[in-house]
């Protein structure tokens, strides 16, 4: 073949992939043109080393295919350098039978990303090309979400400064949310730990006059399965079950979602006995939220078997579920979604101690009192009402975190309202352009727990 080489492109209207061609044989080159003319590719091909790198710099190049044996350079150090200034570029070997073990070598060292034997078969090739295309694909999609994310994670990062500089006072907590969500971000696929949130508010949406009936819930699942001292996994699975446990609910008539569940008909009760179904479906997709599924699908089951949607009985409902039914039973009875009235605490409690051994784990419940002996009386019972900014008032307590537009955490839930804090939030307020709308626990009457 003669020594000066081949530097020429075929290409149509508008965008097309680009293929690189490396090859010291003309045949071999107008062979692989033959088999890819019928194809929508931008074909550049070179006949030696120097030729392609031209090439390379020249025009945005998807994938190389070179051939082994060249004479200035083989094939795989021709490829590594590639992958060294073009690491985006995938990168195919054509070799003779004899090369199999070098091109073998060569895809261990990360040179390149397949091989294709000579004589190859012209289907095989072609489907290799399209595969390879989209690997590379494939691969600009995820450097796009990865800029994304860096930006939103500048982003967030500057807004979080601009916080600390308007909520001084607050500046140590959010900066310990901050490192908490932080690790979660590390220990955890993001899709993962970002669903979380979103599925929890989605619950409370429906969960009307109890509103944060599943975030206490939650507390009080995460403190009792940290009292039995359960492994790490298992105690998240629990607090995230907890926190998704009504997500079933969520699609039912407004009058189904909030009645209580002894004024449901017959035919309500069939319905609604299914939303822990309901709820383990749809979480299935999601593999980390397998566990809380099973735990979600058991926390109406009951101690002696008369529970649904399975009947299980003692220790064949998990220990999450039984954990979860102690909590979520306490709460709704306050709150007035078990029963017709809502109870007092102490009431509530006689209810649990009333039911041990039939409705629930008596070992559960025992553990529940001693964590509520704990916990003072004169905390706000189930309730929350949400207020205008201009409505709020000293001495007032959040009932969840408050979160500007974008989902950043400005105060956490159970922050007392100062003077100083409701003018910084309305502050803020007319500066992000944007309206919030606040949640407060519902002043009530201090029940007599006695």
């Amino acid at each position: 073949m003669s020594d000066e080489p081949i530097l020429e492109a075929t290409a149509g209207s508008g965008y097309m992939p680009a293929i690189l061609l490396l090859d010291d044989d003309r045949l071999i080159i107008k062979a692989l043109q033959r088999v890819l003319r019928c194809d929508d590719y931008q074909l550049y091909c070179a006949g030696n080393v120097e030729a392609a790198f031209t090439l390379l710099r020249e025009h945005p190049i998807h994938v190389v295919v070179s051939d082994y044996h060249m004479p200035d350079m083989d094939g795989v150090e021709f490829l590594a350098e590639v992958a060294r200034q073009w690491p985006t570029a995938v990168r195919i070997m054509l070799t003779g039978c004899e090369d199999h073990d070098i091109a073998i070598k060569a895809i261990n060292h990360n040179a390149v990303h397949r091989y294709l034997s000579k004589p190859w078969d012209d289907e095989v090739l072609r489907s290799e090309l399209k595969a390879a295309l989209s690997f590379h694909r494939l691969g600009h999609e995820k450097r796009y979400l990865e800029e994304v994310t860096y930006r939103q994670n500048e982003e967030l990062r500057k807004l979080n400064e601009s916080l600390e500089a308007r909520v001084a006072a607050r500046t140590l907590e959010i900066q310990q949310t901050s490192d908490m969500l932080d690790l979660a971000y590390k220990e955890m696929k993001r899709s993962f730990v970002n669903s979380i949130p979103v599925f929890a508010n989605l619950v409370e949406l429906r969960e009307g006059g109890g509103g944060g009936h599943s975030r206490r819930v939650a507390e009080h699942c995460k403190l009792m399965a940290k009292n039995l001292s359960l492994d790490k996994e298992e105690q998240e699975d629990i607090f995230f079950a907890a926190l998704l446990h009504d997500i079933g609910v969520i699609g039912f008539p407004d009058e189904l979602a909030v009645k209580p569940y002894v004024s449901l008909t017959r035919a309500e009760r069939v319905r609604y006995e299914q939303h822990p179904v309901r709820a383990q479906h749809a979480l299935v997709a999601m593999e980390a939220l397998n566990n809380a599924g099973i735990i979600i699908r058991g926390h109406h089951e009951r101690f002696d078997g008369k529970g649904y949607p399975d009947k299980l009985f003692g220790d064949r409902i998990p220990m999450g579920a039984r954990i979860l039914a102690v909590a979520n039973d306490y709460d709704s009875l306050i709150i007035g979604m078990l029963l017709d009235t809502p109870l007092s605490r102490a009431e509530a409690r006689e209810y649990l101690e009333g039911n041990k051994g039939s409705r629930y784990d008596p070992e559960i419940v025992e553990l529940f009192q001693q964590i509520l002996d704990k916990i003072p009386d004169s905390a706000p019972i189930g309730g929350e009402i949400r207020l205008l900014t201009k409505d709020l008032r000293p001495g007032m307590v959040l009932s969840k975190d408050l979160l500007n537009g974008e989902g950043m955490l400005l105060l956490t839930k159970d922050h007392t309202l100062s003077d100083s804090i409701i003018k910084k939030i309305i502050l803020f307020e007319a500066e992000s352009e944007s309206s919030f709308v606040v949640s407060v626990y519902h002043e009530v009457e201090k029940r007599d727990v006695a």
